[in-house]
């Protein structure tokens, strides 16, 4: 796709070189996305996107129907980051044979717990298409319009870029699968994610991180100190005394919900969720890190409603 598309070859070292020593060159050099953050919001300035073959869209709409699907059914992806990445082959390579990832494992979640969201969604005539190619065990519900594609024999690189691009929307756990999902403007319902501050703020997002709790006093964290504590190593949360709790069934149920109404433009939300809404968004753009990690705040990011309820009348600040 990226051959088709673009001009390739080992020359283009030189050009950059150059473009970089010309005065005024810093204009043609689109800059990296910073921890995968869209802050100069190239993907929807450009809409650019690699275009399908009609030949890949056949084969892609074949395989669904192979399955049961019919043409015009929606489907929703669903990733889920467990512990069985860390031992993949592509992780060992990655990681220069090193599988010592273990503090990364913050971020992993059971797939037991996304079951109630699936069957909601089903009945509301969607498909569930669970992604991944390393996961530790099957999806816990069976039913004819959920595919495990992970355990499918007829798995296929295509396939990952495909269905990403097509579902509804994209729910996922935060991890790299969903930026095909963005690039192809999918709304993303991110569930059960640490770390606290990377909330998805430069697209159209429902997000709700998994609970932190101080050990000593059973407290949950408020807003401000989950800030304050969004580490990126599991030892880290242990070290500052805090428990990690992943989010209930019900919760992630909602959120995925809340998702879908959003996207078939539904969604209603009351005057208490509103108020919560916009606390919530003042804090976060008032936090000291939100320049240099997000930067920008789009008008359809949102925090979870049920999730905000949940965290308790003292999780958000009552005033700046």
């Amino acid at each position: 796709m990226i051959l088709r598309t673009w001009i390739t070859g080992w020359w283009v070292w030189y050009l950059v070189r150059i473009n970089d020593l010309i005065p005024g060159g810093s204009v043609h050099r689109i800059p990296a996305m910073h921890k995968g953050r869209d802050m100069d919001r190239n993907l929807q300035k450009t809409r650019a996107r690699f275009d399908f073959m009609s030949a890949e869209d056949v084969a892609a709409e074949e395989w669904l129907k192979r399955r049961g699907w019919t043409e015009g059914e929606p489907f929703v992806c669903l990733i889920v980051r467990d512990s069985a990445y860390l031992g993949s082959s592509s992780l060992r390579a990655h990681a220069g044979g090193d599988t010592r990832w273990s503090y990364h494992n913050y971020r992993d979640s059971d797939i037991d717990i996304f079951g109630d969201a699936a069957r909601a969604l089903i009945e509301r005539g969607y498909w569930v298409i669970r992604m991944g190619q390393a996961v530790r065990k099957p999806f816990p519900v069976s039913h004819p319009h959920i595919i495990d594609y992970p355990f499918v024999e007829d798995r296929d690189d295509l396939l990952d870029i495909w269905l990403s691009a097509h579902c509804s929307f994209f729910i996922s756990t935060s991890l790299g699968l969903d930026h095909l999902a963005i690039a192809y403007g999918r709304r993303l319902a991110i569930v059960n994610s640490l770390p606290y501050s990377d909330h998805q703020t430069f697209i159209p997002s429902v997000c709700a991180s998994k609970r932190l709790r101080w050990r000593d006093t059973g407290k949950l964290l408020t807003m401000i100190e989950m800030l304050e504590n969004s580490h990126a190593r599991s030892e880290q949360y242990e070290s500052s005394g805090i428990v990690i709790e992943d989010l209930s069934p019900v919760v992630i149920t909602a959120t995925v919900l809340e998702c879908e109404e959003l996207v078939m433009g539904t969604r209603k939300y009351s005057d208490v969720d509103t108020d919560q809404q916009k606390r919530f968004w003042e804090a976060f753009v008032a936090w000291s890190g939100f320049r240099n990690m997000h930067g920008y705040l789009h008008p359809e990011a949102k925090a979870g409603a049920e999730w905000l309820r949940s965290m308790g009348t003292e999780f958000l600040p009552n005033q700046l």
